[in-house]
């Protein structure tokens, strides 16, 4: 069994600029062999994108071999444009878990949202 939870640094990106976080992918495998990790991560919209110089709404990311009982995180930057709006942006995770065979064994897929605040001026 995985499970699987995102986490952000800095927890949210401000509006109406350009700014980044990294999204944190936590993977625990509970079962009892280990597995290759790969992550799916989808972005909405063409405010957000995997790359800081063009519109990049997915990407594969490896996170190599987790061990049972142990997990794993894989790190990935996430940009945003000057369109961005405060919202609340929801983003598609998809783990897979490969075994010893290279046999996609196990999938787990969550979602995180990102929150998008316009910035207090005094």
């Amino acid at each position: 069994m995985l499970n699987v939870t995102t986490r952000f640094y800095p927890i949210r990106i401000l509006a109406h600029m350009r700014n980044e976080v990294e999204l944190n992918i936590n993977v625990e495998n509970n079962g009892h062999e280990p597995y290759w990790l790969e992550t799916d991560v989808v972005l909405p919209g063409n405010v957000l994108s995997l790359a800081s110089d063009k519109d990049l709404l997915q990407g594969r990311m490896r996170g190599g071999i987790v061990f049972p009982n142990d997990s794993r995180t894989i790190r990935c930057k996430i940009y945003s444009n000057s369109d961005a709006y405060p919202d609340t942006y929801r983003i598609k995770v998809a783990a897979y878990a490969y075994d010893k065979e290279g046999i996609m064994a196990k999938r787990q897929d969550a979602t995180a949202e990102l929150r998008c605040e316009r910035v207090r001026t005094p």
